[in-house]
Protein backbone atom coordinates (compact mmCIF):
# COMPACT_ATOMS: atom_id res chain seq x y z
CA UNK A 1 0.00 0.00 0.00
CA UNK A 2 1.47 3.78 -0.60
CA UNK A 3 -0.25 6.52 -0.30
CA UNK A 4 0.96 10.39 -1.16
CA UNK A 5 -0.82 14.04 -0.97
CA UNK A 6 0.23 17.73 -1.60
CA UNK A 7 -1.78 20.75 -1.98
CA UNK A 8 -0.77 24.62 -2.26
CA UNK A 9 -2.57 27.18 -0.85
CA UNK A 10 -2.95 31.20 -2.03
CA UNK A 11 -0.98 32.64 0.71
CA UNK A 12 1.74 29.94 -0.54
CA UNK A 13 1.64 27.39 1.90
CA UNK A 14 2.55 23.92 0.35
CA UNK A 15 2.72 19.80 1.94
CA UNK A 16 3.67 17.21 0.12
CA UNK A 17 3.91 13.80 1.85
CA UNK A 18 3.92 9.94 0.75
CA UNK A 19 3.76 7.03 2.77
CA UNK A 20 4.07 3.16 2.63
CA UNK A 21 3.66 0.01 4.87
CA UNK A 22 6.97 -1.47 6.12
CA UNK A 23 7.58 -4.72 7.54
CA UNK A 24 9.08 -4.34 11.01
CA UNK A 25 10.04 -7.05 14.05
CA UNK A 26 8.30 -5.79 17.08
CA UNK A 27 9.59 -6.32 20.89
CA UNK A 28 7.78 -8.86 21.55
CA UNK A 29 9.99 -10.44 18.66
CA UNK A 30 6.69 -10.42 16.41
CA UNK A 31 6.41 -9.21 13.09
CA UNK A 32 4.20 -6.21 12.14
CA UNK A 33 3.39 -3.78 9.78
CA UNK A 34 3.69 -0.11 10.28
CA UNK A 35 3.29 2.59 8.11
CA UNK A 36 6.11 5.70 7.02
CA UNK A 37 5.59 8.82 6.33
CA UNK A 38 7.92 11.34 4.31
CA UNK A 39 7.42 14.63 3.49
CA UNK A 40 7.27 18.45 3.82
CA UNK A 41 5.31 21.33 4.40
CA UNK A 42 6.67 25.14 3.65
CA UNK A 43 4.69 28.38 4.76
CA UNK A 44 5.78 32.07 4.82
CA UNK A 45 7.82 33.06 7.90
CA UNK A 46 6.66 36.27 9.80
CA UNK A 47 10.03 38.18 7.97
CA UNK A 48 8.23 36.75 4.44
CA UNK A 49 10.64 33.94 3.45
CA UNK A 50 9.41 30.65 3.55
CA UNK A 51 9.76 28.07 6.61
CA UNK A 52 10.46 24.88 4.96
CA UNK A 53 10.16 21.58 7.49
CA UNK A 54 11.27 18.20 6.45
CA UNK A 55 9.83 15.20 7.94
CA UNK A 56 9.52 11.21 8.35
CA UNK A 57 7.46 9.52 10.80
CA UNK A 58 7.83 5.48 11.79
CA UNK A 59 7.70 2.95 14.33
CA UNK A 60 10.78 4.87 16.10
CA UNK A 61 8.73 8.64 16.18
CA UNK A 62 8.20 11.47 14.35
CA UNK A 63 11.25 13.32 12.29
CA UNK A 64 11.44 16.90 11.44
CA UNK A 65 14.37 19.27 10.19
CA UNK A 66 14.43 22.56 9.21
CA UNK A 67 15.82 25.66 10.38
CA UNK A 68 12.95 26.61 12.24
CA UNK A 69 13.49 23.33 14.33
CA UNK A 70 15.72 23.80 17.55
CA UNK A 71 18.81 21.56 17.29
CA UNK A 72 19.24 19.81 20.38
CA UNK A 73 22.10 20.93 22.58
CA UNK A 74 25.48 19.69 22.32
CA UNK A 75 27.52 18.59 25.59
Amino acid sequence: MNFSDSYESADGSKRQEAGELKDVVGEDSKPHSVVVMRGSYEYPGADGKPVVVQYYADETGFHAEGDSIPKPARR
